[in-house]
């Protein structure tokens, strides 16, 4: 045999071609983009799961009167948590995503002081309201909205970390936080219903309650606002940012 004649490949050029066809495939379902994608649809699950969950353990061991008065703060809940995705969130996912490090914390820096102070107003004027309505003789919804200051402060804080971390591409950090932030959410529900302390006010303030201390919702905050403050400082390598709405 001719040592200078070509040897013929086993594989044709169709096969060659398909070959590469089936590992761009792969490429695509398993690359870094593909495995945030699966970690963002993951975040999502839990928080929807949670939610059902939730008003099942609640239907079913409260009565119609404290699960009307669920569903109405879980209403005003979602209201400010729209008000929330559009004055801070959006903004800080657009602009966020495509700043350096140094850039992203001056910027954060701000957007959380705007935060703090949003979710401290929204939580003084509900339970403004909530007392004023108290005292004028309206024993339900009085005490629905003045219950709402815990969770209007403590779950736009944790939302609003969870948001940035999918703005600094941190998804697995951010999907960590939510199924600890769901579990422990519904943890002290079964809890609370089994010494009989479920009530439709006691759902409410479990959505905000923070799973570093569930023991006392006031010095929870602390955790929130130290979770805040580390992510702030922080400089991930990645900057992706991920527009992810509940």
């Amino acid at each position: 045999m001719d040592p200078h004649t070509p040897i013929e490949s086993n594989q044709t050029p169709a096969h060659s071609a398909g070959s590469r066809h089936y590992a761009g495939l792969w490429a695509l379902f398993s690359g870094v983009a593909a495995r945030e994608g699966y970690l963002a649809a993951t975040d999502q699950a839990v928080i929807s799961i949670s939610n059902f969950l939730a008003t099942i353990i609640l239907a079913r061991n409260v009565d119609p009167t404290q699960l009307g008065i669920y569903g109405v703060g879980f209403v005003a809940l979602r209201l400010i948590r729209s008000l929330q995705e559009g004055v801070l969130i959006q903004p800080l996912n657009v602009f966020g995503a495509s700043m350096n490090g140094e850039s992203f914390r001056r910027y954060a820096t701000s957007t959380s002081i705007l935060q703090i102070l949003f979710a401290s107003a929204s939580a003084i004027i509900v339970a403004g309201c909530g007392w004023l309505l108290t005292i004028l003789g309206n024993d339900v919804a009085g005490p629905t909205l003045y219950a709402l200051w815990f969770a209007f402060l403590g779950w736009q804080l944790q939302e609003y970390v969870r948001r940035m971390l999918y703005t600094r591409g941190s998804v697995l950090s951010a999907t960590a936080n939510t199924i600890i932030a769901n579990g422990a959410r519904l943890v002290l529900m079964v809890i609370w219903m089994f010494e009989g302390k479920l009530t439709g006010i006691a759902g409410l303030q479990a959505i905000a309650w923070d799973p570093s201390s569930p023991s006392s919702p006031a010095s929870g905050l602390p955790a929130i606002i130290g979770r805040l403050t580390s992510t702030i400082l922080s400089t991930p390598g990645s900057a992706t940012g991920i527009s992810v709405v509940m």
